[in-house]
């Protein structure tokens, strides 16, 4: 099991709205509210994994886990919205 938490705001203005864990075997959504801790706990992953994280404000960041390590990779990948006139 890995316990995950995530320095992050969890202001009512700026917070993390979920977690999801995505892995060879299918994806687990953990929801996240403001004013609580950022943290959540999966089942470790056999194969490793993506985790990703949904900020209110800056939109979505991509994390691999590794099966081995305890900790996540390298900084994370932020996913913008474009918006196209």
């Amino acid at each position: 099991e890995l316990y995950i938490t995530i320095d992050h705001d969890m202001r009512k203005d700026h917070y993390i709205m979920f977690a999801a864990v995505l892995t060879d075997d299918g994806a687990v959504i953990h929801r996240l509210y403001p004013e609580q801790d950022a943290a959540l706990r999966i089942a470790r992953p056999r194969r490793g994994a993506w985790l990703y994280l949904c900020c209110t404000r800056h939109g979505l960041f991509r994390y691999r886990l590794s099966p081995a390590a305890r900790k996540s990779s390298p900084p994370p990948q932020r996913y913008s919205r474009q918006h196209t006139e």
